[in-house]
């Protein structure tokens, strides 16, 4: 869209307000500015905040309007696409866009000012005629360039710092501004490599020369041409001192020389893989190669696909091959787990096979490597592992959405807002974006299940275990019939079975839940539970 001379946009702040507000575009950035850029606006009469430009070339409004104050991003944070999602995710879950933009964006792109102190000049009889705590804050300002207004109180160690802070002020001895503080601080590593004069066979032989007398630094340059070979790239300069056996000195003074330069070089945190992926060599059974075609043939009529396969069936396997047929069409994929924690195997199943093409998101990443890890999205990398937030992620070609165990409730994201559940919002992503959606459990939700029983998504059902394992046996005790072994709160059979296996050197592992939790008051004779004698809600026992 092009912008002209009185061009106004429509800011979104990450604040739980219902609407957007509208700001003058200053003549000096119109050209810079475009949808989906974060822009520091003022807001209120002091606060100033990271907004993103979500309309341009709006009319001019009858009231004052502030300006944007700069623009913070050569490229676009969010796309159109996403914020599509976000409006239907405010109005669906009530929340206001503010709040969505919150939870979606990394905390270090969510920016808002910090008040900052500098200190005036000031005569030193004036400040000797300051009282107590004035004198104290001033001699800790007054050094600094400048400080904080956080980093002042815990200096000074003063609860009540605001009124000194304003005495201050209305003495004209500092000066309190409002900056904006940007969080996220870009991962960089120190290289060195061949300068420039270096770099041929003929620079080669004069730089062997230039270190002919000291045999640490020929060493290390030698040291050098054995790691970097041909193509000379920049290296660790850990990896050569080891490779020399040589102190920093020696390369500092090949550094001097002008033999190696240094170079500092951007680099993204979360490229960690950087081999490529080893593909596991699995064979489908009759049975998964069966349900991997009728996924695909369900798809052709439907967006939804729901694979209930009974616990080993071998869905892990399944979701491989989609996922590589996916990738060698150029698609992304969104492969969603309930927690990290609970699917350590098949993350490293993943990485094992898909290497630096797959990126991982979860809450236990720092704010700096979420950032990362949005970029490595915005440029296309084929394949995100990652929990409920990873649906907010700035994807450029989604293709495939996988749901495992799309029933558990570690889905619902429960505070605060907006009050989502994954599962559901990977069903309207992939619509919004055209992209396949697969549903997999052992167990259902009875939503998915009844949606699957009414048509409106398909399923495909594995019911053995792959390779043919069996499952294990499970039987029901009825409490009524079978109660409880004197002195104790499990019922004959099951103290019978725990001896019978403890007898044949096997392990048992009890689950019991709601420990020391007594949701209702039951009669242990004939199992009665007490009632509110208005409704049928059973009394607890508090």
């Amino acid at each position: 869209m092009s912008v002209h001379e009185g061009t106004y946009a429509e800011i979104l702040l990450p604040l739980a307000l219902e609407n957007t507000y509208t700001y003058l575009i200053p003549q000096d950035l119109v050209d810079d500015a475009a949808f989906g850029k974060r822009v520091e606006v003022q807001f209120g009469s002091r606060k100033r905040y990271a907004g993103l430009i979500v309309k341009m070339g709006v009319r001019k409004p009858e009231y004052r309007t502030k300006e944007i104050i700069s623009i913070l991003d050569t490229e676009p944070v969010i796309i159109p696409s996403q914020y599509r999602i976000w409006q239907w995710m405010a109005g669906y879950y009530c929340c206001t866009m503010g709040e969505v933009m919150k939870a979606a964006l990394p905390g270090a792109l969510l920016l808002s000012s910090e008040t900052i102190i500098r200190a005036m000049p000031a005569n030193e009889d004036d400040i000797l005629q300051l009282g107590e705590p004035l004198y104290t804050l001033f001699r800790i300002i007054q050094p600094r360039t400048s400080i904080t207004l956080e980093d002042l109180q815990k200096t000074s160690g003063l609860k009540a710092l605001y009124p000194h802070i304003v005495k201050l002020y209305q003495l004209g001895m500092i000066l309190v501004v409002e900056e904006l503080a940007e969080k996220y601080i870009p991962k960089k590593i120190k290289l060195v490599g061949l300068s420039d004069e270096f770099r041929t066979e003929a620079g080669l032989q004069t730089a062997f020369d230039h270190v002919l007398k000291s045999e640490k630094q020929t060493n290390l340059l030698l040291g050098y041409l054995a790691i970097a070979g041909k193509e000379l790239p920049d290296v660790d300069p850990k990896l050569i001192l080891a490779r020399a056996e040589v102190g920093k000195s020696v390369l500092q003074s090949l550094i001097e020389k002008g033999i190696f330069k240094e170079i500092i070089r951007e680099v993204n945190r979360m490229d960690r893989y950087v081999k490529e992926g080893n593909v596991i060599e699995t064979s489908l059974t009759s049975l998964q190669g069966s349900a991997l075609k009728n996924i695909k043939d369900q798809w052709q009529e439907k967006e939804v696909v729901l694979l209930h396969g009974v616990t080993g069936s071998g869905k892990t396997i399944i979701y491989t091959e989609i996922i590589q047929e996916v990738i060698k069409e150029g698609g992304q994929v969104l492969y969603l787990v309930p927690e990290i924690g609970m699917s350590v195997q098949l993350l490293s199943r993943l990485k094992q096979t898909f290497g630096s093409k797959i990126t991982v998101s979860h809450s236990r990443l720092n704010e700096n490597e979420r950032v990362d890890v949005w970029n490595q999205v915005m440029k296309g990398i084929p394949v995100v592992a990652g929990v409920r937030s990873s649906i907010f992620l700035p994807f450029q070609n989604l293709k495939l959405i996988i749901v495992d165990e799309e029933h558990d409730s570690s889905y619902k994201q429960q505070d605060p807002n907006p009050r989502y559940h994954a599962r559901d919002m990977a069903i309207v992503l992939g619509k919004e974006l055209k992209a396949k959606v697969l549903l997999g459990s052992a167990t259902p939700s009875v939503e998915s299940y009844y949606q699957s029983e009414s048509g409106k998504y398909g399923r495909v059902e594995l019911n053995e275990r792959y390779q043919g394992l069996e499952l294990p046996k499970v039987k029901l005790i009825d409490r009524r019939k079978d109660k409880s072994a004197a002195g104790s709160m499990y019922s004959h059979s099951l103290i019978e079975e725990i001896k019978t296996t403890l007898a044949n050197k096997k392990q048992v592992i009890i689950f019991k839940n709601r420990r020391g939790y007594a949701p209702v008051l039951k009669c242990g004779v004939c199992e009665w539970v007490a009632e509110c004698n208005q409704c049928d809600v059973a009394l607890d026992l508090s």
